[in-house]
């Protein structure tokens, strides 16, 4: 079986579709909206580039640096757990 998702990315959140296959058929398996922020980092992490205007160049890094890891690391998350769920209910509905 499989299953293929892709992301949209917005200011601190992306848009999440899960299409899989049944019986040769293409279906949309999920779609969803999924925050890239954690909601304590949410004042900056939403707009880091504009968060990071009025520091200096290397604090600015850290911080656009920071704001990425975490968006990466939440969406690498988001995206195991959707393909899971996908390829449980196409299991589901192949019976």
């Amino acid at each position: 079986m499989k299953v293929a998702f892709g992301m949209k990315a917005h200011s601190g959140w992306a848009a999440l579709v899960v299409l899989g296959t049944r019986n040769g058929e293409l279906l949309v398996v999920d779609r969803c909206r999924i925050e890239l922020v954690e909601k304590e980092e949410a004042s900056w992490a939403k707009q880091p580039y504009h968060a990071a205007e009025r520091l200096s160049a290397g604090d600015a890094r850290d911080l656009v640096r920071r704001g990425l890891a975490s968006a990466r690391r939440i969406a690498v998350g988001d995206q195991k757990d959707a393909s899971l769920a996908a390829m449980i209910a196409l299991q589901g509905q192949s019976k």
